[in-house]
């Protein structure tokens, strides 16, 4: 009843306008580019939750393709080439774009490296939507590429957030092989030969068997088996638990912890942060031929007071050169804040070189070729004191934005190739690779699928 009632008033507002009973406004017709709809001024602006910047307060009711804000973009007469008109509005894109809005305006707001103002993030938008969003970068994608600053050309050699879920991990992954990366007490069982570490399965372990490792280890490092992060990590002491060698072997178990004996790192990764393992993430594939390319590699680590050297958790990290295994470029932490030298142990970033780089490159191909069902692994691995290579865990879907983000240098022409190979193997062999078929579906925007 109250819906009709509202109906009808909006009916007679209708009329009211035209002056003439039973005559309405003409229905508005919408319009998109590449699945993205066009909005208004005053559309945009509601959806970043700002008011009409003064400039545009006359524009207000135009398309935003109408006004200058589309003047600056790069593709503009493209994109106003590819205008199509549809007579009903597209739902769950417009909610995937007024959801991109919420998160791209926090992302400006949590940029140090932009000068904030609501026609700057007007302007930004409007270029991620129409500019960048089509070609499948994500928002995330638009702040740590920098892509306000890149043209088209440049940006397409950085690997897209559409290009990452509709390609890439399809190619890497076959079924069966990302229990390895999730299970990390499966993932120690596969490489002995780099996990030298004692350590335990929480979950399948009994009273003995946790009371000798804690008699050997009273000081361990304890993480979830499917943790990823850093997340819910920790050193744990057992004199912390007065005793109760019950109550400990119960928190690891409901923890579903997997237990480790604490790795004594090589003396040079230890100067930059002591009390963190300060790890390598390298990003290795392997192809179809059997051969491994690995693609890039970063040094973490951690701050003064933190077990953790991820960048997300507070750490800051570096680019590795390939070749020289040495940082030649500023280390950066999550707000791209620059670090020549670590801003507590006070130990030069730039110029540091990665112990046994050759060992640890060579440990990298040899492991990366043992995994013919993960093509792609973001493989954690560390050096300890006595100069031996440690395998700390393998991830599935390494980060590719921090990897670009450090240096700005796309990477996504390894990856095609790599993908390329991947998929023409599978045209002439069909069914000899199983499909990973994952449990839950990524969430793709709609205008990506």
């Amino acid at each position: 009843m109250i819906r009709r009632l509202k109906k009808a008033v909006k009916r007679k507002s209708q009329e009211e306008k035209l002056g003439r009973p039973g005559q309405t406004v003409k229905k508005r017709k919408f319009r998109e580019i590449k699945g993205f709809e066009v909005f208004l001024i005053r559309e945009l602006c509601r959806m970043l939750k700002i008011e009409v910047p003064i400039e545009y307060e006359e524009s207000r009711n135009r398309y935003v393709s109408g006004t200058d804000l589309f003047d600056s973009l790069e593709n503009k007469e493209e994109a106003l080439s590819k205008i199509v008109f549809i007579e009903e509005r597209d739902e769950e894109k417009y909610k995937a774009s007024r959801k991109s809005a919420k998160k791209f305006k926090r992302l400006y707001y949590e940029s140090t490296i932009i000068e904030h103002s609501d026609t700057d993030l007007l302007k930004m938008f409007v270029q991620w939507h129409y500019v960048f969003a089509p070609l499948g970068f994500s928002t995330d994608n638009y702040f740590d590429y920098r892509l306000n600053e890149k043209s088209i050309k440049e940006a397409q050699t950085f690997v897209d957030k559409k290009f990452e879920r509709t390609r890439l991990v399809p190619a890497s992954i076959s079924e069966g092989g990302i229990i390895y990366t999730k299970d990390k007490s499966l993932f120690n069982k596969t490489f002995p030969n780099y996990v030298q570490r004692d350590y335990i399965d929480m979950t399948n372990a009994t009273f003995e068997e946790f009371k000798e490792f804690i008699d050997k280890n009273p000081k361990f490092f304890a993480k979830p088996l499917a943790a990823s992060l850093g997340m819910r990590t920790r050193i744990v002491l057992v004199d912390e638990f007065d005793g109760d060698d019950q109550e400990l072997f119960n928190y690891c178990k409901e923890g579903r912890m997997i237990i480790e004996e604490l790795i004594d790192q090589h003396p040079a990764l230890s100067s930059l942060n002591p009390e963190s393992v300060n790890s390598m993430r390298i990003n290795a594939l392997y192809h179809i031929t059997e051969e491994v390319t690995i693609v890039s590699a970063i040094l973490r680590i951690g701050r003064s007071g933190s077990i953790i050297d991820n960048i997300t958790t507070g750490g800051i990290a570096a680019i590795i050169d390939l070749k020289t295994g040495k940082i030649s470029v500023p280390a950066i932490d999550k707000y791209d804040k620059e670090y020549i030298v670590h801003p507590d142990s006070g130990v030069e970033v730039v110029g540091f070189s990665i112990p046994h780089w050759g060992k640890v490159v060579n440990a990298i191909k040899e492991s990366a070729a043992m995994m013919p069902k993960m093509r792609h692994i973001g493989w954690d691995v560390t050096v300890t004191e006595a100069g031996d290579v440690e395998l700390i865990e393998g991830n599935s879907r390494a980060n590719f934005r921090m990897m670009h983000r450090i240096d700005q240098i796309g990477k996504k022409p390894f990856y095609e190739k790599f993908v390329e190979e991947i998929e023409d193997y599978k045209r002439k062999h069909p069914g000899a690779i199983k499909e990973f078929r994952p449990k839950r579906k990524d969430k793709l925007m709609p205008q990506w699928r």
